[in-house]
């Protein structure tokens, strides 16, 4: 679409606004999305929670029975009671425990299971013997020979522990439980605020309740629901009962053959996600007001700015066609003022900076920039007697797996500005970075008649600054120097518009290896017998005598600098 505008200010306009409109919608969808899916999360969250709290509750009930059971069956007196076999006074004396302990069940069986010697359970005079047959197989197979699990007794579920009477050998099995019922549904929802049912799935896929916070008509729907569906477990879904949306968690509390007893956990999206379309609005309305005000600022801006661009905009015209000599003139002393003197200091100086950007942008080292300007024959490559600087940190593989990577960067950085800064105040040139390491070069490119006492200074002053310095975290560099005068081989070196001014022969070579000299001889500064010549008493020197140095067929003098 070709969208035409009679005036700049116009376009400024409708630019900005819509630029407005975009970042406005972005940010509020950015931010809507960002509360649904934190408002999902936290819903998630908190039906893990309570299914935590569902199994830590079921947990911490369950042992508190079974310490009593405990107590129970190791008493003499009702060892007694039971070796009478009188189920009237063994029942009575359960009935009692019963009530000290707040148990809701309590029953003995024989110690093959066969027979149920007595129970607390009113509904029913008769109960199976195989009711206690799976808790009994799991308790003769476990080594505390104790077990728990869901049993539905008089057609309610209940949390039962087992455990033997000894004498030493078990004689008996006591089963003591709690009731698994809507009571205890809802002193769970009163902790966690979430909606608590309680379902046997059978092993064909049918679901029935057996206790449930939820009103009686959603309570029996969503077993419908669950029934005509596969709901995955201890995983979050979303489920509408009766026109009510639901986010659902099922976690299983006892599986056998037959089927699972099931906790399935609800919050109400709606009840939950109240806080998040309160926060909705507020955006939106916070949203309108930016807008509004940002109506009454873009027009400000647009009749301030459109008057001076278009001035700008000849003198722009003017500098694409080469003419430097006819500046833009404009009073003002805001930002666009100072825009319009700075384009004219930019102007005086453009010609040399297109030399600069076409050649010297290719080279690191001001100095060496300098150099060619000065001098644009200097690319040429040349043989130079020159001195050359080595550096390198002491123990850096060890600072490196010690250090955070960021905090190791920072370092570096301060390290190599404090010695950049050094270099740079005698005259030296950095020609590379390797890693921890530094090469720099005096008298080339940069003339230097003094070049190796302007090298040895260096050195003394990089060993000073460095040990009255601690970088951050208190951590102190210690730095190895090598240094070594000789001709050198100078130029640029690389491809098309990506070159490196550098060095290259023997005496950078020697001076790379006296660096690393200094690790075997226990010292921070070595030098060359030529560099040494050259400087003569200028400087204290400790002899080192001739030392083997690898690439070289004979021994080389070695002096060590001392402060």
């Amino acid at each position: 679409m070709d969208m035409r505008f009679r005036s700049f200010r116009s376009r400024i306009l409708v630019f900005f606004l819509g630029l407005i409109v975009l970042v406005q919608a972005g940010v509020l969808v950015t931010v809507d999305l960002a509360n649904a899916l934190n408002a999902r999360r936290l819903i998630d969250e908190a039906l893990e929670v309570t299914a935590r709290q569902f199994a830590r509750q079921i947990a911490t009930r369950s042992h508190e029975l079974r310490v009593a059971a405990r107590l129970l069956s190791g008493d003499f007196a009702f060892k007694q009671v039971l070796a009478t076999r009188d189920a009237k006074t063994i029942q009575s004396a359960l009935a009692n425990h019963q009530r000290r302990i707040g148990a809701d069940a309590m029953a003995v069986t024989s110690v093959d299971g066969a027979d149920i010697i007595a129970h607390t359970i009113p509904e029913r005079t008769d109960l199976d013997p195989q009711a206690f047959a799976a808790l009994i197989a799991a308790a003769e197979d476990s080594d505390e020979l104790e077990s728990s699990g869901v049993l539905f007794l008089d057609r309610s579920p209940h949390r039962m522990v087992t455990v033997p009477v000894l004498a030493p050998l078990p004689v008996a099995w006591i089963h003591v439980g709690f009731l698994v019922d809507d009571r205890f549904a809802r002193e769970l929802q009163e902790d966690t605020r979430s909606q608590v049912s309680l379902f046997w799935r059978t092993a064909e896929g049918g679901w029935t309740d057996y206790a449930s916070t939820l009103p009686i008509p959603l309570r029996s729907r969503l077993g419908d629901l669950l029934s005509d569906r596969r709901p995955p477990l201890d995983r979050s879904f979303g489920l509408d009962i009766g026109g009510e949306a639901f986010v659902t968690l099922i976690t299983a509390l006892d599986s056998r053959e037959q089927g699972t007893f099931n906790a399935v956990l609800q919050r109400s999206r709606e009840e939950a996600m109240a806080p998040f379309f309160r926060l909705r609005l507020v955006l939106f309305l916070l949203t309108i007001v930016a807008l509004s005000v940002s109506v009454v600022l873009a027009n400000l801006i647009a009749r301030t700015v459109s008057r001076p661009v278009q001035a700008l905009d000849r003198f722009a015209q003017r500098i694409e066609k080469g003419r430097y000599d006819e500046p833009v003139h404009l009073r003002q002393e805001d930002e666009i003022g100072h825009l319009a003197r700075s384009l004219n200091r930019m102007a005086d100086g453009l010609k040399e900076r297109e030399f600069i950007r076409e050649t010297f942008g290719k080279y690191v080292p001001e100095s060496v920039a300098a150099a060619i300007l000065k001098d644009r024959d200097s690319f040429a490559p040349e043989l130079r007697m020159a001195t050359v600087l080595y550096t390198d940190i002491q123990g850096f593989t060890a600072i490196c797996e010690a250090m955070p990577p960021k905090q190791l960067v920072a370092m570096l950085n301060a390290y190599f500005s404090l010695l950049v800064e050094v270099i740079d105040s005698f005259g030296g040139v950095v020609n590379q970075f390797q890693g921890d390491a530094m090469l720099v070069t005096y008298n080339v490119p940069v003339a230097d008649a003094d070049h190796a006492a302007s090298a040895i200074r260096t050195a003394l002053e990089i060993q000073k600054r460095l040990q009255a310095h601690r970088f951050d975290g208190g951590v102190e560099l210690v730095t190895r120097i090598g240094i070594n005068s000789g001709n050198v081989v100078a130029g640029s070196i690389g491809a098309g518009d990506r070159l490196s001014y550098t060095v290259h022969g023997d005496t950078v070579n020697l001076a790379a290896r006296l660096e690393a000299l200094n690790k075997e001889m226990g010292t921070r500064i070595l030098v060359s017998e030529a560099t040494r010549d050259l400087v003569r008493d200028r400087f204290r020197f400790e002899s080192m005598g001739e030392i083997p140095i690898r690439g070289r067929s004979a021994p080389v003098p070695v002096f060590h600098v001392l402060p």
